[in-house]
């Protein structure tokens, strides 16, 4: 009777594979790999990540502190890239939408290893203006303070109603905080 003979497959066969499933794969193994077999590893994940003031009308102006053995960085909102950057800076102008929008970032290395995330940083953008207040009344001057009265102003834009600016005769008296429905602005 015959016997059948087993070889161990090649290392240089298995190589083969992996490279071919590497390049079927490539954002697969980009999102995995921390280190190589020449020993290049990932550069340290962003820290200090910040995105300005919000809520925000404009462009959110993140920056984060510069990672050690980083080329560049990708910048992700909402788990989804949007940018390739090589300073540790990025202005989001792709935003059209109000509303909350989380940010982290990820360092790339020289031989095109990706860091961990760094921590997210969530931002309000708010291209929607408050509604008008209405039934604006002053009806007595009283030892020269006017007493004020109007019905809150609402906001769906995200970012809520930060404050009212008082004005008398186009003269600027101050801001106001909400939910003001009485105020007397000093004459």
């Amino acid at each position: 009777m015959g016997s059948i003979r087993r070889t161990p497959p090649r290392a240089s066969f298995l190589a083969a594979v992996l490279a071919a499933v590497v390049l079927v794969l490539p954002q697969v193994a980009d999102a995995r790999v921390t280190s190589t077999s020449t020993g290049a590893s990932a550069p340290a994940a962003p820290t200090g990540l910040t995105a300005g003031r919000t809520p925000t009308s404009i462009a959110p102006a993140l920056s984060w502190n510069a990672s050690s053995g980083a080329i560049g960085y990708r910048v992700y909102r909402n788990g989804s890239q949007v940018a390739k950057v090589t300073t540790p800076t990025y202005s989001d102008s792709g935003l059209t939408v109000s509303g909350s929008y989380r940010y982290a970032v990820r360092s790339l290395s020289q031989s095109g290893l990706l860091s961990s995330a760094s921590s997210a940083v969530t931002v309000v953008y708010d291209v929607i203006a408050p509604s008008p207040v209405t039934g604006l009344s002053g009806p007595s001057v009283t030892n020269g303070s006017l007493s004020l009265q109007w019905s809150a102003a609402t906001d769906t834009g995200g970012s809520g109603v930060a404050g009212y600016n008082v004005r008398l005769d186009d003269v600027y008296l101050g801001d106001r905080p909400p939910p003001p429905r009485t105020q007397t602005p000093a004459c």
